[in-house]
C-alpha cells in the first residue's frame, strides 16, 4: 500500500500526487464571499496556502504526518495561519453544520469503496453553509485505457502498470506507487447523479484526461 508519509517527506514530490488549483474554480471564487474552506487531503498545503493569502480561513485534512508538517513549514515560509489536522478524510469530519463556504478534495476521494466516498460527500453537504462550494476532481472510469493480462487483471496503457478489477469500477494497482491500494472510479454521468440526489446543483462539470472536475453548490431548497 502507498505510504503517504514517504511520499510528501520527498523534496520533489511527483507530479501524480499533485492538484492543480482549476481555473474554473478561480473564476467562481472572485464572485464569493468566502470565510471559512476546507481542503481533503491537503498535501503539501501549497492550495490552502494561496487561499489563506486572500484572507480565508484555511482548514485541511489529511492522513500523513510528513504532509501535514511540510503544509506547515510551506504556510510558515508565506507568513499565512492554517488550521490543519491529521485524520483520515474517510471518517466523520470535526466540523459542525454549515461552517463552510468552500469544501474542495483535489484526488484524494477515489481511495475507498464507492459506498465509502458517498459518504464523504454525505458529510461534505453537512458541514457546507447555504450555497456553499464542492469542489472535486477524482478518478473517471470512462478513461481508463487497459489491455487484459488474464483473469481480473489488467495493464494500464497510459502508465504500463498491472492492476486487479475487483468489479467494473473497482481496482487495486499491482504495482507502483499505489500498490495494494483500493480505488474507485466514477463514471461522468454516474457521478453527476449521485452528487444531485445529495442535494447539490452542479455549476461545473469536466471530463479531464484521467479525472473529472466537478464544482457544484449547496442548493437553497435543501439548505439544513
Amino acid at each position: 500500500m502507498v505510504h503517504y508519509d514517504a511520499v510528501w517527506s520527498k523534496k520533489n514530490v511527483p507530479s501524480h500526487f499533485k492538484a492543480e488549483f482549476s481555473e474554473e474554480l478561480k473564476e467562481l471564487l472572485k464572485e464569493r464571499n468566502i470565510t471559512n474552506c476546507l481542503d481533503l487531503g491537503f498535501g503539501e498545503g501549497e492550495y490552502l496556502v494561496l487561499l489563506a493569502k486572500t484572507g480565508i480561513n484555511a482548514y485541511g485534512l489529511d492522513i500523513s504526518e510528513q504532509g501535514l508538517i511540510k503544509a506547515l513549514e510551506n504556510a510558515k515560509e508565506a507568513n499565512v495561519n492554517l488550521n490543519l489536522q491529521k485524520k483520515d478524510v474517510f471518517e466523520t469530519l470535526p466540523f459542525q453544520n454549515n461552517f463552510f463556504q468552500l469544501v474542495s478534495a483535489f484526488q484524494s476521494l477515489s481511495h475507498n469503496t464507492k459506498d465509502k466516498i458517498l459518504d464523504v460527500f454525505k458529510e461534505v453537504y453537512r458541514v457546507l453553509d447555504k450555497n456553499g462550494l464542492f469542489a472535486l476532481k477524482i478518478s473517471n472510469r470512462e478513461s481508463f485505457r487497459q489491455e487484459h493480462v488474464e483473469g481480473n487483471k489488467y495493464r494500464d496503457l497510459d502508465y504500463g502498470l498491472l492492476y486487479e478489477m475487483v468489479d467494473d469500477q473497482t481496482y487495486i494497482p499491482l504495482e507502483g506507487k499505489e500498490k495494494g491500494l483500493l480505488h474507485f472510479a466514477f463514471k461522468h454521468k454516474q457521478l453527476e447523479e449521485e452528487i444531485e440526489k445529495l442535494g447539490f446543483k452542479i455549476l461545473v462539470s469536466k471530463r479531464l484526461k484521467f479525472h473529472v472536475l466537478l464544482i457544484a453548490e449547496k442548493d437553497n431548497n435543501n439548505w439544513q
